[in-house]
């Protein structure tokens, strides 16, 4: 499953609904496994941050 976190990310940051299942995938993994890609996910469209179960970004002004 390790080998398959790679992949997953590229997916999930081209975003849309193939892209939040890649996230959801992604965040069932275990934490040592997936935490950097869960990092890497941190610029993605709002909607594969969800399904990451990342923070919601507050607005900046």
């Amino acid at each position: 499953m390790r080998e398959a976190i790679e992949p997953l990310v590229a997916i999930a940051i081209a975003g849309g609904t193939t892209g939040e299942a890649a996230a959801r995938t992604i965040a069932a993994m275990p934490l040592a496994w997936s935490a950097p890609a869960l990092e890497a996910l941190d610029d993605a469209e709002p909607g594969v941050r969800r399904a990451a179960g990342l923070r919601r970004r507050e607005a900046t002004a």
